[in-house]
């Protein structure tokens, strides 16, 4: 796995420098299917603009002239305009889409400037237009009103909208995708006494429980950390989209007239603390692969308010000219945070959804759970025509993600989910009953978001159980040659997502 991990960063290092030096920003997937054959890389270059997480519509403006006049202040950044625009659309037209849109924009836009008293006054009086109760407005103003909450520090009121808007919409819709978000990043923001509180009302709760639960785990493993979502209630935040593409301009033109081989590399990683021996493993897989370049080390001690002054360090006193890392979650937020100000780009090893969205300066090396799953469904489905699925996966937070991912784009591509089954690692009992029940459901293949070493008992059972002709599909977890190799005859015809095609004909990463 150390090999795989500095030949991806040595070729990532190379495309991030050049995509700075050519004023790009490499946001797309570089994923491949390992099996015999090997699809090829695709790469793509866009920049973004930022967005508020509540932000769902799309930008259609039903040819009314004041809502598109609307939407071009509100790509200037001119939110006063833009509201009263909103509300002239809001007086003037007749069409329903068009004041719906509107309507919603508005309080959207009311949200950006931090007045969320005023939005919920807008959704307060759109439901005494309409003559119903909180409980039947639509899910998007529910999930406004949620967020107007969080602005208002009111964390039962926000769960509760949050609730509203992830029940009435299909689940995997936009909406209720964004309201899981939110419910996330409400617990994380919340102080330990906070965060009892909330536990002791929504704990049971059949919508709300089971993100306590997984925050409780995560508060474990990553500490309480300080997590802020003031951000969002700002203007300055989405104005700072100009000023983060001007530092990155400047950065560019730096990097144009200098010999990428001085490049001065921080690189942040917890080296202390109990996630310091797979960061050890990360520093050396790093060295190897930058051994051309100047690097610069900082402790994060897995510390989310110590990343950040050991991020300032580095930018301040070392001059880097960006840094690798973090490696952790809420670190990686923390430090993504502070380059928006800064302006030295940041480049997270986690995989976490949505990392990049904080700003212009902050990047990720690694594919998500959504990346993955995509790629292994796009070459099972239109290569193999496979669309009867089963799903087995162990009981531990990171497989729901993959989980979840993989049902959802099953479905969407017109397939079919014959068997869902969970098993404990290291529970004979457990597997052996998960397994046969899978067998049981015939699937044309299956699908295991688990590490070769923790579900060898479930490929072994599979084989020995009568599902052999089924194809076996894997995460990039999969993706380890030595693993593999020991894993024999049980993974023959296997075929998993590898985040590094050896075998492909792009000129950059054929030559390396």
């Amino acid at each position: 796995m150390k090999t795989f991990f500095l030949r991806f960063l040595n070729l990532f290092l190379f495309l991030f420098l050049f995509s700075c030096a050519s004023g790009q920003r490499i946001t797309g997937r570089d994923l491949s299917i390992g099996k015999t054959e090997q699809t090829g890389a695709t790469q793509v270059a866009r920049v973004e603009v930022i967005k508020a997480p509540w932000e769902i519509w799309s930008i259609d403006t039903y040819g009314n002239p004041d809502l598109a006049a609307a939407e071009s202040a509100v790509l200037n950044n001119s939110f006063d305009e833009a509201n009263s625009l909103y509300r002239q659309t809001l007086r003037v037209s007749s069409n329903p889409n068009t004041q719906n849109q509107a309507r919603l924009r508005l309080i959207g836009t009311l949200l950006k400037v931090g007045k969320s008293q005023e939005s919920l006054q807008e959704i307060s009086k759109y439901t005494n237009e309409l003559g119903i109760s909180p409980q039947q407005l639509r899910p998007d103003y529910a999930l406004l009103a949620a967020w107007a909450y969080i602005h208002q520090s009111q964390p039962d009121q926000s769960l509760a909208w949050f609730k509203v808007a992830n029940q009435v919409v299909d689940d995997g819709s936009l909406v209720a995708d964004s309201a899981k978000k939110g419910v996330r990043s409400l617990l994380k923001t919340l102080s330990p006494t906070q965060f009892e509180s909330v536990s002791q009302k929504w704990g049971y709760d059949g919508v709300i429980g089971k993100f306590i639960k997984a925050d409780k785990i995560r508060r474990i493993k990553d500490g309480e950390g300080q997590y802020s979502l003031a951000k969002f209630f700002s203007p300055q935040f989405y104005r700072g989209q100009a000023a983060s593409e001007s530092v990155i301009a400047g950065g560019a033109s730096a990097l144009q007239s200098t010999n990428l081989d001085k490049i001065t590399i921080g690189v942040l990683l917890p080296l202390t603390g109990k996630f310091a021996e797979h960061a050890i493993k990360v520093r050396e897989g790093i060295q190897l692969a930058s051994k051309d370049f100047d690097l610069k080390y900082g402790d994060t001690q897995g510390d989310p308010a110590t990343a950040v002054r050991e991020y300032e360090r580095l930018v301040n006193q070392e001059k880097v000219n960006v840094v690798l890392g973090p490696l952790l979650v809420a670190t990686s937020e923390a430090v993504g945070d502070r380059s928006l100000s800064l302006g030295v780009p940041v480049v997270s090893f986690t995989k976490k959804e949505g990392l990049p969205g904080i700003g212009t300066t902050v990047f990720r090396l690694g594919a998500t759970a959504s990346n993955q799953v995509a790629e292994l469904l796009d070459y099972s489905n239109d290569k193999l025509n496979l669309n009867n699925y089963a799903v087995i996966f162990p009981s531990n937070e990171n497989s729901g993600d993959f989980v979840s991912e993989f049902e959802k784009r099953v479905i969407a591509k017109g397939g079919n989910i014959s068997a869902r089954e969970i098993y404990n690692p290291g529970d004979s009992e457990s597997v052996r009953l998960a397994v046969e029940r899978v067998v049981a459901a015939h699937p044309q293949a299956v699908f295991i978001p688990d590490t070769l070493e923790s579900c060898f008992s479930v490929l072994e059972q599979l084989k020995s159980q009568g599902l052999a002709g089924a194809t076996l599909l894997g995460p990039a977890l999969w993706s380890d040659p030595v693993a593999i190799r020991g894993y024999g005859q049980l993974l023959e015809g296997a075929v998993f997502v590898s985040l590094f095609n050896s075998q492909s004909s792009e000129p950059n990463v054929s030559s390396f």
